[in-house]
């Protein structure tokens, strides 16, 4: 019963989804090529000729930025001497001195492009910062990979590294997805989604919110509080009938549960 109330959850989350979350460009998109003003004056590409692309989105003055770029700054080094063409792209609503300054402080040694008119963040449908693009020999997406506090060094590593065909798919899920197929590492998985979710309530962004709701679920469909935190974010979209179904799911695991009970009420009317 649990299975198929979070089967159809899972749709209809989806579908609520789709219209109030941009959703990302899927791999095979082409990127192009493109000349980019830098922060140092002058132009460069944004893809080169190399076997592998990485375009690195950042906002000077961002903890989480701040954060990516040292850890971008020792992967550039790290490895260096691969076929791999770096650009990082700002909008052009920061000024360039405010990103330069980060810049020289994490020592990347990458380009920095001024994206103006943010057209190449429209293109890729860039939202939030900071975010890791790779791209293949054509110019194709990839892999697109927001900003992770956990393990993200090694999520891009792995990515650049399958791109390059270096680590096959197994390993590389092996990294996205580490101990996901262990009972205690799906569980793992599924509290630090929840955590993640519940915060990003809290802050109102409730498409996120639902995502890792949703994330947390498929990690393990029996942990009520994100039946309900699926519930709350997706009722506070507007979305009652993917909501009450999500509360229908808490109800399924809890039959008693007074916050889906009311949470669905509140729903109705």
């Amino acid at each position: 019963m649990v299975a198929r109330v979070f089967r159809i959850l899972v749709v209809v989350a989806v579908l609520a989804l789709v219209g109030n979350a941009s959703a990302q460009p899927p791999p095979g998109t082409l990127v192009g090529q493109l000349s980019l003003t830098s922060i140092g004056g002058g132009s460069a590409k944004l893809l080169g000729d190399a076997t592998v692309g990485v375009i690195f989105f950042f906002e000077p003055g961002q903890e989480r930025s701040e954060e990516a770029l040292e850890m971008m700054a020792a992967l550039e080094k790290e490895l260096g001497h691969k076929p791999v063409h770096w650009a990082a792209v700002i909008s052009d609503r920061i000024p360039a001195e405010a990103a330069a300054a980060g810049v020289k402080q994490s020592g990347l040694a990458m380009p920095v492009l001024i994206d103006k008119g943010d057209q190449v963040y429209a293109k890729l449908e860039v939202i939030l910062h900071p975010l890791v693009i790779v791209t293949d020999k054509q110019n194709r997406i990839a892999a697109y990979s927001p900003y992770q506090r956990i393990n993200y060094s090694n999520v891009v590593r792995a990515e650049l590294l399958h791109a390059l065909g270096e680590l096959d798919d197994t390993g590389l899920e092996n990294v996205l997805h580490p101990q996901a197929n262990t009972e205690g590492g799906a569980s793992a998985i599924a509290h630090r989604e929840l955590r993640m979710g519940q915060r990003h309530l809290e802050a109102k962004r409730y498409p996120l919110a639902a995502t890792a709701a949703m994330k947390a679920l498929a990690a393990d469909a029996k942990l009520l509080d994100a039946h309900l935190l699926l519930g709350r974010a997706l009722a506070a979209q507007g979305d009652c009938k993917g909501a009450q179904a999500a509360f229908d799911g808490a109800l399924a695991l809890d039959k008693n549960n007074a916050a889906a009970a009311d949470g669905k009420k509140a729903c109705a009317q």
